[in-house]
């Protein structure tokens, strides 16, 4: 039992309002049309006004204007059940000119047909508790960081002993070179995040990862363009996209024309979409790459089709542009969110 049932207890609730004038609580009595028949002094004094200022008016005058229809409803409720029930909601002080949120109670009152509305201002409970759950969030935060640096870590340290065996086997060194790029993409994501205030993941700061990591294992140049865009990544696909463009963009690295090589690499945003665009020079037959079907595919694009999302949120195309090949991996919601 709260302190507005502790007040329904304790008060003869045949009589007007003003018999609570000496508790800490606000009480008001309205008829069933909503109007407001008589309200306490503390009640008055919560809204900076007098008592007559209230007197005649209509309950949803005095409501906070975004909680009208949840209170409607309960209001609705309220006479269809005819039993005590309890909202928050804010009332809004057209005296003071704010919102005051408010615990509200209220009975059906005995052989009167009007309804005794106890009303509890709990801004500074709200306050306290707001203040409480951001110091938690901090924490929490904190944590989150300090986690993610640790794994942070350990991918690096399995990195450091795949680098050895590669150094002492040098027949497995090819072998082991794509498990190493792939874990230390995953290694640098983890970085990121444990650097990041809000634990988000941005699509242009995966990108630049994702090229980071394909550099260390070719000497191909890449030229990236990627605009400062702020397109945040779905926290649950962040390692499977960030090893998505990191095959792509190796792919590209690996099948470039040697009298030419060089890879490009552009983001871009539509209305409806981010496009990730890699382009490599290439000499040779056309090449016949079908997503959907796997048909063409070697390991690694088996593997970025693996790593695809199955809801469409990412549609992965390859086509010729002259004297380019050019993957094009389109991006949408659910996967990615434009924040501005």
């Amino acid at each position: 039992m709260n302190q507005t049932d502790n007040q329904f207890e304790n008060q003869d609730l045949s009589q007007p309002c003003n018999c609570y004038d000496s508790a800490l609580i606000g009480a008001m009595q309205i008829d069933a049309e909503g109007r407001i028949q008589s309200v306490n002094t503390y009640f008055a004094s919560m809204l900076q006004c007098t008592v007559n200022d209230l007197i005649g008016e209509h309950w949803e005058t005095l409501l906070f204007a975004e909680d009208l229809k949840t209170m409607q409803q309960w209001w609705k409720d309220l006479w269809r059940t005819r039993q005590p029930q309890t909202i928050e909601v804010r009332f809004f002080s057209r005296w003071k000119n704010t919102a005051i949120p408010t615990l509200v109670s209220a009975r059906i009152l005995p052989d009167q047909g009007q309804l005794l509305l106890i009303l509890q201002d709990i801004t500074e409970i709200k306050a306290k508790t707001e203040e409480i759950l951001s110091k938690e969030k901090q924490k929490y935060d904190v944590l989150i960081r300090e986690i993610h640096h640790r794994i942070k870590n350990n991918l690096q340290g399995i990195v450091g002993l795949l680098n050895n065996e590669r150094l002492n086997h040098p027949e497995v060194s090819t072998l082991l070179e794509a498990p190493i790029r792939q874990i230390n993409s995953i290694a640098l994501i983890y970085n990121l995040r444990s650097r990041s205030p809000d634990d988000r993941i941005y699509l242009c700061d995966l990108v630049k990862i994702a090229t980071r990591a394909s550099q260390k294992f070719g000497q191909v140049p890449v030229v990236t363009e990627i605009p400062n865009y702020t397109i945040e990544v779905n926290d649950g696909e962040a390692v499977s996209l960030t090893l998505v463009i990191n095959e792509l963009l190796f792919n590209a690295i690996k099948h470039s024309n040697v009298a030419d090589p060089k890879v490009i690499l552009s983001v871009e945003k539509t209305p409806d979409c981010a496009k990730i665009r890699i382009r490599n020079r290439y000499q040779g037959e056309p090449l016949s790459l079908d997503m959907m079907t796997g048909t063409g595919l070697g390991t690694g694009l088996q593997l970025v089709r693996s790593l695809l999302p199955k809801d469409h949120s990412a549609q992965l195309t390859f086509q010729h542009e002259e004297e380019e090949v050019v993957a094009e991996l389109k991006l949408r919601e659910p996967l990615i969110r434009f924040i501005c």
